[in-house]
């Protein structure tokens, strides 16, 4: 049994120490993954909030079968999409509401790493932004598949056993998910390059 099985084994015995043990360890995860659904800071943060206190109250149904962060995101899968669904409209709405960087319609807050010049840190940060935003367009089991694939790194397996769907299933939503955020982010990167002048001759 690994550690946070046996933490929640704590938990199950009402052990409220273990328990913030594993939400400290699990908290920024499981923000981090909500956030890239919903377009709110607020508002992921609210949910982030009920998913711990879901896996309180679910304590005694319990089972250490699988790994407790498989258990745990099924769990916040469940919250989030039962919110996206709920609130369709107001999230669209929010998203059409924030404000742009020069009219592109996105906000970027820029930070320095060391060993990236502020140029590479703009990029990568508006990068980062236009990724996130481009998952936002995807249907929502292509989007929830690419999402713990890619940023929290489950398997197709453990994917599979968060979503309640097959292996197979979880392969086509993520080849299609790749695809069509391809696409997405090509036209949302097309508006973002300069317009020729006209009359203008442009030398190689």
């Amino acid at each position: 049994m690994d550690e946070d099985a046996r933490l929640m084994e704590q938990v199950k015995n009402d052990d409220t120490a273990a328990f913030d043990l594993l939400m400290n360890r699990y908290k920024k995860p499981v923000l981090n993954f909500i956030y890239r659904m919903v377009p709110d800071v607020a508002t992921a943060e609210e949910l982030a909030q009920d998913v711990f206190v879901r896996i309180y109250m679910a304590r005694s149904r319990y089972r250490p079968q699988a790994r407790f962060s498989t258990w745990l995101f099924k769990i916040a899968t469940n919250t989030t999409l039962k919110y996206i669904r709920k609130n369709r409209r107001l999230i669209r709405q929010s998203e059409m509401d924030k404000p742009g960087d020069e009219g592109t319609g996105r906000f970027y807050k820029i930070s320095v790493e060391p060993g990236n010049s502020a140029l590479e840190n703009v990029e990568r940060k508006e990068m980062a932004e236009l990724i996130r935003q481009a998952l936002r367009e995807l249907p929502e089991k292509e989007r929830m598949a690419l999402t713990l694939r890619k940023y929290e790194e489950f398997s197709y397996q453990e994917i599979a056993a968060i979503m309640k769907c097959s292996v197979g299933a979880i392969k086509t939503h993520i080849h299609r998910g790749k695809l069509r955020l391809r696409d997405v982010i090509l036209k949302m990167e097309r508006p973002l390059e300069p317009a020729p002048v006209p009359g203008k001759v442009v030398r190689s």
